[in-house]
């Protein structure tokens, strides 16, 4: 199911001969559509991000969940790479970002924390 995820554990049969025998089709196929993680530490919930509204007139409200208190860094820049905006967070799991003194037009917001970087446009009406 799209957006679904699970994890696995595959462990030795120790009654199993070296064969496999008659695998059905259906267990043969796997589609793999995202990340596999080999690690027990990779299983760990990974911080989300909302940033609304988008498109916005120039407030825009930035939520991170599941970060735990560590640090943060927000960057924004104009779609033509100028820079806007470089600030690092701490102890804070809500921003709100005041863009209505600059230009209309498409930005990039990239949040960066210690487990993952995310970066969304942000349209500025």
């Amino acid at each position: 199911m799209e957006g679904s995820s699970f994890s696995a554990k595959i462990i030795p049969c120790p009654d199993c001969s070296d064969s496999i025998g008659h695998v059905p089709e259906m267990f043969s196929q796997v589609k793999n559509e995202g990340l596999v993680a080999t690690n027990p530490d990779n299983l760990k919930p990974q911080p989300q991000v909302k940033i609304y509204p988008n498109p916005t007139t120039g407030m825009v409200n930035i939520t991170v969940s599941l970060n735990f208190g560590k640090p943060i860094s927000i960057k924004l820049s104009h779609i033509n790479g100028i820079k806007i905006l470089d600030e690092e967070k701490e102890n804070q799991d809500k921003f709100i970002l005041d863009l209505s003194t600059y230009p209309k037009g498409i930005y990039l917001l990239t949040i960066k924390t210690t487990d993952m970087v995310f970066t969304e446009k942000v349209v500025l009406q």
